[in-house]
C-alpha cells in the first residue's frame, strides 16, 4: 500500500512464498462522466494485481478485482 505515500499507482512484485499481490494506490478526485452524462469530480483508487501464473491464471485475477471494484462502488453489498 504506497497510497498513503500519495503514489497513485505502482507494479507490485511477487515475492516467494506468495502467490500474488495487490497494489493499492492514493485516492485521487477526478472528473469523470456519470450515468447522467454529467461530469461529475469522483474520488478514484488505482489498483493493481500480480499473480504467479504456476498457481492462479489472469482470469481468476480479473475475476477478483472486478468483485473488488463492484464492493468498494456499493460497499453496503456485503452486508
Amino acid at each position: 500500500n504506497l497510497g498513503m505515500y500519495q503514489v497513485e499507482y505502482f507494479s507490485p512484485i511477487i515475492n516467494p512464498p506468495e502467490s500474488g499481490i495487490l497494489a493499492v494506490g492514493a485516492i485521487t478526485k477526478k472528473p469523470i462522466v456519470n450515468k447522467d452524462a454529467k461530469i461529475a469530480i469522483k474520488p478514484i483508487i488505482k489498483l493493481g494485481l500480480a499473480l504467479d501464473h504456476r498457481v492462479s491464471d489472469g482470469v481468476i485475477g480479473a475475476k477478483f478485482l472486478q468483485y473488488l471494484r463492484d464492493i468498494l462502488q456499493a460497499p453496503d453489498k456485503l452486508i
